[in-house]
């Protein structure tokens, strides 16, 4: 019984270990978003917490890199992205 017991405590914590970061919708390599006039282009997936998701977009037009994260429980989070210097990261 006290094998059942940790067997199914263990299964349990796995399948919510492996639920990772829901998201309704499919993840493209090149996914361009636009929000207040500017464009922006997925480039890659940053990692995952508890409640957000956090993708680096790089804007089109002044080649600045942002962290959005993104949630079903909150309106999100966007801020620039900084190399070793302090300075934020341009590729134009």
């Amino acid at each position: 019984m006290k094998k059942k017991i940790i067997s199914l405590g263990l299964l349990c914590m796995l399948g919510i270990g492996m639920a990772g970061c829901m998201n309704n919708r499919e993840d493209t390599q090149s996914e361009q978003i636009e929000e207040n006039g500017g464009n922006f282009i997925k480039v890659r997936d940053v990692g995952s917490t508890k409640t957000m998701c956090i993708y680096e977009y790089v804007d089109e037009e002044t080649g600045v890199h942002y962290y959005i994260g993104e949630s079903n429980l909150y309106k999100g989070c966007m801020s620039p992205v900084y190399d070793s210097d302090g300075k934020v990261r341009v590729d134009k």
